[in-house]
């Protein structure tokens, strides 16, 4: 007997869970987030909003509310700093890293924000809550799911009480985490070859560290030294910090450790007063499902794919995930998207996700670069290229090998993206008497669909689709005197 229907049910309210309902909920879709826990924002992980995000928030309306909520101002400067220790010289410099200064730039209409994690999900969960369609119920979780032509039958357990409901859902999608329910349920295996790398992580008060340190304001401290490689950033402007050790052994306990005396020994402030506030360990991989759905279960986010945080892609490659399956979910649902939409979005992100988790991995290796041309600068170069100011030639190539991710502006599908079914290059016909490319054509041949609110590539270089007017719609710009024309 089924209690409830709903048309999509999402496992999992963290910032993946979150913005899928959020974008389906825009979209006038009924959706139901279980979640586990009994809030959000448990552990602030993530920080780095990025421009394609802050994007997407603009678009639901509520890029100004995560603004105004985050405990670090809008006019923090977006710096991020390479020394030995806060107290030791300096290696580098990066100024407006992620693009977070706050002005104008015709590239991209966002700038990206330094903001804890649990700040973004309650604004997320505030505007989700808000939308007629979509409702959310934390201290639930998936105990069983079973899948027919129909659809998705779900036993949703009461974690406190252990009571058990039945619902009946079109689609269920997983955006519970690395240790997804919904993952197994699948039968997906995670795959990948690199070794886990073991961090520490501790959030702690000390209202001195500010004034003592001597590399001025920045979101994030790259300490690099032998004894203690950490990172280090501010949370708010009161004292709370986050500490980040880096390479603790694998045969060390993070039990073991006491964080007060490793935060002063990264840190080089050895009578620093300090109070810990949480002590989380946790084990980075670099991991990808080998399959993203089957049926009508999906994966989103961390579920799917997993990485070392060195470059802030993680949360914002899941909100990415949730955007693209969101659409498309809506789009079937209403009975506008074709047969070959749903299987595109393993085809379109699986790409994306390889390559961010090959860069995450040369951000853990000091003296890695990621392309022939960093290597073929010098290091002064490569800093510079970037906006960076470099400190002595002799400085850690970990700097250098950094500056293409400081200065990123997010996960943002590139002009021609060779792997995306859902953009082509247009060829214009020797037989016909115009080079326009038939945009609505080219799509129902790829998708089965009419064309959707994408932002990509139509016809030849230097035209540009930017992020939607409007539901259904997308602004086109084409240069003064375009290869192909424009669509029509």
């Amino acid at each position: 007997m089924t209690d409830e229907t709903v048309d999509v049910l999402v496992a999992g309210a963290g910032p993946v869970g979150l913005s899928l309902a959020i974008e389906l909920g825009h979209r006038g879709i009924g959706c139901l987030v279980v979640e586990r826990n009994d809030r959000v924002g448990y552990s602030p992980r993530a920080k780095t909003t990025n421009v394609r995000t802050r994007e997407h928030l603009r678009r639901w309306g509520i890029a100004d509310a995560l603004r105004q909520a985050s405990p670090i101002p809008p006019d923090y400067p977006p710096n991020v700093v390479f020394a030995t220790r806060m107290n030791g010289p300096l290696l580098a410099r990066f100024e407006n890293a992620m693009h977070g200064r706050r002005e104008r730039n015709e590239l991209f209409s966002e700038e990206g924000q330094w903001v804890p994690q649990y700040t973004l999900e309650e604004v997320l969960r505030a505007h989700a809550v808000s939308l007629p369609s979509v409702r959310i119920e934390f201290g639930h979780a998936l105990s069983g799911v079973e899948q027919d032509e129909g659809g998705v039958t779900a036993q949703v357990r009461h974690v406190q009480t252990g009571d058990s409901r039945t619902v009946r859902s079109r689609y269920l999608v997983g955006a519970d985490g690395a240790r997804s329910f919904v993952r197994d349920a699948i039968g997906a295996r995670m795959q990948g070859d690199a070794p886990a790398l073991k961090n520490y992580s501790i959030i702690f008060r000390a209202p001195d560290l500010a004034a003592r340190q001597v590399h001025g304001e920045a979101i994030m401290y790259w300490l690099v030294n032998a004894d203690v490689p950490a990172l280090l950033g501010p949370m708010d402007r009161h004292g709370l910090w986050f500490f980040m050790a880096t390479k603790l052994a694998n045969d060390v306990d993070p039990a073991s450790v006491d964080p007060v005396a490793l935060i002063r020994r990264g840190t080089g402030l050895a009578d620093l007063d300090i109070e810990v506030v949480r002590a989380d360990p946790w084990v980075a991989h670099s991991l990808i499902a080998d399959t993203y759905s089957k049926g009508r279960l999906f994966l989103a986010g961390d579920a799917c794919h997993l990485h070392p945080p060195f470059g802030g892609f993680g949360m914002n490659m899941g909100i990415g995930d949730a955007v693209d399956l969101g659409w498309k979910l809506a789009a079937v649902i209403k009975g506008w998207g074709g047969p070959k939409l749903l299987p595109s979005y393993q085809q379109e992100r699986r790409p994306v996700h390889e390559r961010v988790i090959n860069e995450a991995m040369i951000n853990t290796r000091p003296s890695a670069t990621s392309s022939s041309a960093r290597r073929s600068r010098p290091p002064a170069r490569r800093a510079t290229a970037h906006g960076g100011r470099w400190a002595p030639p002799s400085s850690t190539p970990r700097a250098a090998s950094s500056t293409p991710w400081a200065s990123s502006w997010g996960i943002v599908i590139p002009i021609r993206p060779s792997w995306s079914p859902m953009a082509r290059r247009h060829r214009p016909s020797t037989r016909s008497t115009t080079s326009r490319p038939r945009c609505r054509d080219a799509w129902r041949r790829i998708s089965g669909s009419r064309m959707g609110p994408r932002s990509t590539t139509i016809s030849g270089r230097g035209t540009r689709c930017w992020p939607p007017t409007g539901q259904g719609t997308t602004l086109t710009h084409l240069p003064p005197t375009p290869r192909h024309g424009g669509c029509r």
